[in-house]
């Protein structure tokens, strides 16, 4: 009998291609992917044996007899184990969360190939399964069912397990496995009907077609751009620390202002500059520890100790003191380096994420920071950051922020004729929470411009309130921040504000700092303009700490300029920086800017301040924060009649 054979032979070329991308394009390295991958190196191995059996057994004469028996039985061996590998596979993804369970079911699991296995280990002694020699060549016995029946059972065994936890299964997995068995059997009957028609191998590798081609479009998840493996496949990395617990060091690489290159450089650029960094990493760690976690911001899982890891973030952000050049342009790329520990720092790949993200908003609010590590309070700090988000959120809602107002005093005129509303958030749990704290969260979530206008409204239905009261201030101000000056309904909702309350325009003022003037310039000088023109003024806070110089502040039009308590402080026995102040005062002065001096907490900082010429003074020597109703009282206790 002569058999044709030229199927296998294509398949074996297919599979090693699918082989070679499996093995250089890796997946991620959990216990299934690894399970894929020895089946496709089996069914490869598999292809090769048939063959070799096809051709000893119809040309036996070309080996000796226990060689031939030898090839046969190892292919007997092989031949049901991808089916058996499959089996395993299901398990590895329905029970991937239980490592006791999948050992058990290894062991239990393999018992009927085990007894299969010993069968056809017994056969150059009993013939059951077949017999073959120069003599008679390859005979089949009543036992080479067998060879079809170990590889059904395994087959029924995946069909029940599936149904049994068919809600874990993905539709797309379900899908890998009805085609498997559809393809198994359609085969099986060609088999039959074609005795010479060699098709053991290609069966399976049209069924490891179809699941690699799952894996690319479910777990092989790469970025385009940049070629690396993305976010999804770096948590499904993370979520493999909670099964192994070996130390592991963790970092994300996050590019600063990279909207700025963006725009200044054009997209393409911007691209190649990704592209540029994402070579840079892969080659200097490997790719399997590398992940594009966003558009701008790169996961690394070093699988090394501590020192190692921290040697080489330490190289990376070396390099990135140095420029990147694409084709004729060089530019310098600043970063941001988050580095946490597992785990020491990071108990659980679930809180993991958490963790890198909330170290990456505390050194995003640092300018001047470029790197943090994790700590044991990590975790800590991060629940609170998630109890005052949570806080926040039902604050807006339930309109649970307050408002403290602070006199100011006029020394010009002897009285207090001004205040700053200050905003304040407590908790039953927590106490009082900070601004420093709760304001830059409020920006991050997004929640700044609905408290802006809350505590906008507060403030000028205060104001209100002192009117009726016959307590007449110059003004209250109310701090904005770079996101309230960007807003482009601001002018209408300050509007609308004025208009429900029937407070005069000029009674309300906003404060902002020099560092808005980083962001969208042209937004705020029309806010600014717009708010000049319904009479609600401007003044200048913490003046000396920001980024802009003396020639930009003057060109503003502002009503009052705040200077910062640090300067002040720092001029205080010394002449150069006092002489600085005074000239500064004097600039201003010429401008028509009054100035005010914060912070003043002592008689003789007082006495000072107006030496140096401020006309207002803010601070606790006057009188601390205090709340709406203790204000007027105050007020009114130091009023001059």
């Amino acid at each position: 009998m002569t058999w044709n054979y030229s199927p296998e032979i294509i398949s074996a070329l297919f599979l090693l291609v699918i082989l070679i991308y499996s093995i250089r394009y890796r997946v991620v390295p959990n216990r299934r992917n690894r399970l894929f991958v020895s089946m496709v190196s089996i069914v490869f191995f598999l292809l090769i044996l048939s063959v070799a059996t096809v051709m000893l057994s119809t040309h036996p004469h070309l080996v000796s007899d226990p060689f031939n028996v030898f090839i046969h039985t190892i292919f007997f061996i092989t031949y049901p184990v991808v089916p058996v590998i499959f089996f395993y596979y299901i398990c590895a993804v329905i029970f991937e969360n239980n490592d006791r369970l999948i050992t058990k079911i290894i062991f239990f699991g393999y018992i009927p190939k085990l007894i299969y296995d010993l069968i056809v280990l017994l056969n150059p002694f009993n013939h059951f399964m077949f017999v073959i020699s120069k003599a008679t060549g390859y005979v089949a016995n009543s036992g080479e069912v067998l060879i079809f029946g170990i590889a059904i059972l395994y087959m029924l065994m995946i069909i029940v397990i599936s149904i049994r936890y068919r809600k874990i299964l993905s539709p797309q997995l379900a899908t890998v496995i009805t085609s498997y068995i559809i393809v198994y059997l359609v085969f099986l009957g060609i088999q039959y009907l074609f005795p010479r028609q060699v098709l053991s191998g290609t069966a399976s590798v049209l069924f490891i077609l179809i699941l690699y081609l799952y894996i690319q479009n479910i777990e092989m998840r790469t970025d385009r751009l940049t070629n690396l493996f993305d976010r999804a496949a770096g948590e499904q990395q993370l979520k493999l620390l909670d099964k192994h617990h070996n130390p592991t060091q963790l970092a994300l690489v996050s590019l600063s202002d990279f909207r700025t290159v963006n725009g200044l450089y054009g997209q393409a650029f911007g691209d190649a500059i990704l592209r540029l960094i994402s070579d840079y990493l892969v080659n200097f760690i490997d790719r399997g520890s590398v992940f594009r976690y966003s558009g701008d911001t790169f996961l690394l899982i070093l699988k090394e100790d501590h020192e190692s890891a921290l040697l080489k973030l330490k190289e990376i952000r070396d390099r990135f003191k140095k420029s990147f050049t694409v084709g004729e342009t060089t530019t310098t790329i600043r970063a941001k380096f988050i580095f946490a520990q597992y785990p020491e720092h990071i108990k659980s790949s679930e809180n993991a994420l958490a963790i890198l993200e909330y170290l990456t908003a505390k050194v995003k609010q640092d300018p001047k920071e470029s790197f943090i590590r994790s700590s044991s309070r990590s975790l800590d700090e991060m629940k609170r950051r998630s109890q005052v988000i949570e806080i926040i959120k039902r604050a807006v809602e339930q309109d649970l922020f307050s408002i403290a107002i602070q006199p100011i005093y006029s020394i010009t005129k002897g009285t207090y004729t001004k205040a700053e509303a200050l905003l304040r958030l407590s908790d039953q749990q927590l106490g009082i929470i900070s601004p420093s704290e709760f304001i830059p969260l409020a920006e991050e979530t997004g929640l700044i411009i609905l408290i802006g206008k809350l505590v906008t409204k507060k403030t000028a239905k205060f104001i209100k309130e002192c009117n009726d009261q016959g307590i007449f201030l110059d003004s209250i101000s109310v701090n904005y921040s770079v996101h309230h000056m960007s807003y482009i309904h601001l002018i209408e909702d300050i509007k609308n504000v004025i208009d429900e309350t029937k407070i005069f325009p000029s009674q309300l003022k906003i404060e902002i700092t020099e560092s808005i003037f980083i962001s969208d310039y042209s937004q705020i000088i029309s806010n600014i303009d717009g708010l000049n023109k319904i009479g609600v003024g401007i003044h200048l806070d913490d003046f000396g700490t920001g980024f802009s110089n003396l020639a930009s502040v003057v060109k503003l039009p502002l009503e009052l300029v705040k200077f910062d308590r640090t300067l002040i402080l720092e001029s205080f026995g010394n002449h150069k920086s006092m002489a600085m102040v005074e000239g500064l005062i004097h600039t201003f002065k010429q401008s028509g800017f009054p100035t005010l001096a914060e912070g003043v907490e002592t008689e003789m900082q007082e006495t000072m301040v107006q030496e140096m010429g401020f006309e207002y003074i803010q601070g606790y020597h006057k009188s601390r924060p205090l709340s709406p109703r203790d204000f007027m009282d105050f007020i009114q206790k130091n009023t001059k009649k």
